[in-house]
């Protein structure tokens, strides 16, 4: 498994999860990450025991600095197969094996609806359009990104399969619905109703559309309070969000929650989980939202939350940056309660498909395809 840099983010997380359940069924794995603190913090991820750990220690260089290191690591290790997860490590894993002259197999991952979220310069996109047709298999973490790479990289078109983002592990979620949080909102017998989102404080994101449906959905339905957790990763809009939800008189009604390694318990008590990017891949935490049997509101943006809210029908989808119309989702399942449980049944049923196991085992299927006969390593994984 290799990829930029080990940290808590949603890439490390599934790396670490699939990487544990590919030792446990007896493989030998390894993660490798081009950029490596020295020293892990409370924000990285735990690799699981049985898998290896390597790093490059090449900071937050670009990744193509890397790819001596890679191919020295290459030799020395003699992986079968090389997932390379996002751009830059599919193409330093691609020149890196050109220079080792080595038999492993490539399999490039993609984790974005790069069209909206990557902002890749005409250079870059030159090299990726030349090297990402060399891989052994081109995959993505859902149909629509798999769709969108491929309008992109035509020559991919013919070699690619999808593998999955990854839930939570169901020991997580039993943790999370036993674990009380440590806020005066989640205690005591009135409690407020409670919108949840997860995700770093970034425009993207769009928790301005949350921020700005607050006033609505407090005038609807009384005391709603709106959580957002996730780290402040620009100033300047969270400045502007703190800002808008002052104006707008619900700053006291809005807990910044900041950075929480654990955010389980905070969704498993919420009653809605609400999340209103402008971009998305496979967000997890709809993913884990959905397992500890929360509604999900979702902005129907490209291209995630459709494919895992199973287009709709396992959770709402509404436009993007639509303030007006995430309050009428929020309003809609908190006056309907069979509507409500309708969606929490579907959400746990859909999730399942998810399960780090299973996608552990696509992860093998397609490894076990690439090295038996890459010739015949085409079309979509898909899940039954």
């Amino acid at each position: 498994m290799f990829l930029h840099a080990l940290d808590d983010r949603a890439i490390s997380r599934l790396t670490a999860k699939v990487s544990g359940h590919l030792a446990e069924a007896g493989h030998t794995v390894a993660i490798l990450s081009a950029g490596c603190r020295q020293e892990p913090t409370a924000e990285t991820v735990s690799v699981p025991r049985g898998v290896a750990q390597y790093g490059l220690r090449f900071g937050d260089q670009h990744t193509a600095r890397a790819t001596k290191a890679f191919s020295r690591f290459a030799a020395e290790w003699k992986p079968d197969v090389v997932f390379a997860h996002m751009n830059g490590p599919a193409r330093t894993a691609i020149v890196g094996r050109a220079l080792t002259r080595s038999r492993t197999r490539i399999v490039t991952v993609q984790h974005t609806h790069a069209t909206t979220f990557d902002r890749v310069g005409p250079i870059r996109h030159m090299i990726t359009s030349a090297l990402l047709p060399r891989a052994d298999l081109v995959t993505a973490v859902g149909p629509y990104i798999l769709e969108d790479l491929i309008s992109q990289y035509p020559r991919v078109a013919g070699k690619t399969a999808v593998l999955p983002p990854v839930g939570p592990e169901p020991a997580e979620v039993s943790s999370a619905n036993a674990e009380v949080p440590d806020h005066p909102w989640f205690r005591g017998i009135e409690r407020p109703f409670i919108v949840t989102c997860v995700g770093n404080l970034v425009e993207r994101k769009g928790q301005a559309t949350l921020v700005d449906a607050l006033p609505m959905l407090r005038s609807t339905l009384g005391d709603v309070r709106l959580v957002l957790v996730g780290r402040e990763d620009d100033e300047t809009f969270t400045r502007r969000l703190r800002s808008a939800a002052l104006a707008a008189g619900v700053e006291q009604h809005v807990w910044w929650a900041g950075y929480v390694r654990d955010p389980l318990p905070i969704i498993a008590r919420s009653n809605v989980f609400a999340i209103t990017s402008h971009s998305e891949g496979g967000p997890m935490v709809v993913l884990e939202a959905m397992a500890c049997g929360v509604p999900v509101v979702s902005s129907d943006c490209p291209a995630g939350p459709r494919y895992l809210l199973d287009e709709g029908r396992a959770g709402l989808l509404v436009p993007p940056r639509d303030a007006a119309a995430v309050a009428a989702a929020i309003v809609r399942l908190a006056s309907d309660e069979d509507l409500r449980a309708e969606f929490v049944r579907r959400g746990l049923e859909r999730v399942a498909v998810f399960e780090p196991r299973k996608v552990a085992r696509l992860y093998a299927q397609v490894a076990g395809r690439v090295c038996d006969s890459p010739a015949d390593a085409r079309g979509t994984v898909r899940l039954s």
